[in-house]
């Protein structure tokens, strides 16, 4: 069990260790209720595992549907909103899916990475420039108090 000091005076040499504090009955307890927490939270992992798998295998079957159905269209929207949601290394692994539209995905995609990185760009250009700016109106301050 770790051991938490607690402090009962002024100086670190008066601290006292939670295991001094507590009996053999506190222990166990304690433990329990570790034990419980390391549980329940193994369960809620595992149900989110079971959760992700379901919604991936029906994703699946959804696409499959789409491309039977020759719903290009829903099947483009599709990639270009999951690719511009994942990291660039994500974004190659979803463009060699087999059902993913080889025309108008990538170009779309490009586009809008190209409009968001330019977008940045300019936030932080506004955003040196105030920087700028408020330093100027500092200087001038310090100036005008200076004289």
């Amino acid at each position: 069990m770790t051991d938490f000091t607690i402090p009962t005076g002024k100086t670190r040499r008066n601290a006292t260790s939670i295991d001094q504090l507590m009996n053999e009955s506190m222990k166990r307890k304690l433990n329990r209720i570790v034990a419980v927490a390391d549980r329940e939270s193994r369960k809620l992992s595992q149900k989110e595992r079971e959760r992700r798998e379901a919604i991936a295998e029906t994703i699946d079957e959804w696409l499959g549907f789409l491309d039977e159905n020759e719903e290009v269209e829903t099947l483009k929207a599709f990639f270009i909103q999951i690719e511009l949601l994942a990291s660039a290394k994500n974004r190659r692994r979803i463009a060699g899916h087999p059902l993913r539209p080889q025309e108008g995905v990538e170009e779309v995609v490009a586009a809008e990475l190209a409009r968001r990185a330019a977008e940045r760009g300019r936030a932080q250009c506004e955003k040196e420039a105030a920087a700028k700016a408020t330093d100027a109106a500092a200087e001038t301050d310090t100036t005008t108090v200076a004289d």
